[in-house]
């Protein structure tokens, strides 16, 4: 009997974990005509976090955010959101996604509001994005899978201001690299410790600007 009660609590377990697809949204019907925004999603497919080639993790996000034909149409660049560690320089996840804050060096990039494919706004520029926090978890895939209850690994190799953190993806192939959470909206949906490199998890991937044009 206890066997049996076991294996029902792990299923249900299981069930809470990830949700079937829905619907994505490309679109937040928040918006209006000539309204701006950006979208975010945690990768399907997984990858290690031991190359110290940025193009190495460009390449994956446009393949996965192309794999969906309502991302593909949009017809927009797909940045990962990563932090990577090439002969000694930090390429920092602000740059890699052209999203620095006014102030910034480099020069600040044009800012938009965040949205993942549920149609949940997590921030409402690029200050808001590396403020130590969202307002709701990046927890949707590109096709519609939502990670719910359990967390999910992915890699960032970032701090939550943007910056590079000191694991940053590529620095340490035989050792450990950075990581996120995809199941909160505190820091650690960038900074949540760290895993061995090695090891195959998600990313987060985001596109360019989008325009509402109807």
């Amino acid at each position: 009997m206890n066997i049996k009660k076991h294996i029902l609590a792990l299923i249900s377990l299981i069930t809470a974990t990830v949700t079937a697809d829905a619907d994505i949204i490309v679109q937040p019907d928040t918006l209006k005509a000539g309204d701006t925004y950006r979208l975010i999603f945690v990768t399907e497919g997984t990858i290690d976090a031991t190359s110290d080639d940025l193009v190495t993790y460009q390449e994956f996000a446009r393949t996965q955010a192309n794999s969906v034909p309502e991302l593909s149409a949009l017809k927009v660049e797909w940045h990962p959101v990563v932090s990577v560690s090439s002969y000694g320089k930090n390429q920092d996840a602000r740059n890699v996604i052209w999203a620095n804050p006014v102030g910034a060096t480099p020069d600040p990039s044009p800012s938009a509001g965040f949205f993942t494919l549920a149609g949940e706004q997590i921030a409402k520029d690029n200050e808001d994005l590396w403020s130590g926090s969202i307002a709701a978890p990046v927890n949707m895939t590109q096709s519609g899978k939502t990670v719910d209850g359990a967390e999910q690994i992915v890699w960032t190799g970032t701090q939550k201001t943007g910056w590079a953190a000191k694991e940053a993806l590529g620095k340490f192939p035989d050792g450990k690299t950075g990581r996120g959470s995809a199941t909160t909206k505190e820091g650690g949906w960038l900074n949540a410790g760290t895993k061995p490199s090695k090891k195959e998890h998600s990313i987060y991937v985001i596109s360019d600007i989008i325009t509402v044009t109807n």
